[in-house]
């Protein structure tokens, strides 16, 4: 596996704040609610089992996904 396809901690990091900054636009839904969903996922992945490169490559990939997506709901 080469080195691009590793996440680090500070990606996941960034990629929290990215979301939760992001989580201000948002006009249709309570952003309380979203953050504290976004924050338990967050930390449900944090306190789990340790995950192989793939996995969290996947699981980064599906986060960034959303991060784009959420761009649309705004």
């Amino acid at each position: 596996m080469s080195n691009t396809n590793v996440v680090t901690r500070f990606m996941v990091y960034q990629l929290y704040r990215s979301i939760m900054k992001k989580s201000a636009d948002i006009k249709h839904t309570d952003i309380d609610y979203f953050r504290l969903r976004v924050r338990q996922e967050f930390d449900l992945v944090a306190k789990g089992r340790e995950y192989t490169p793939e996995t969290r490559l996947r699981m980064y990939q599906k986060g960034k996904d959303f991060l784009k997506d959420l761009g649309g709901v705004i």
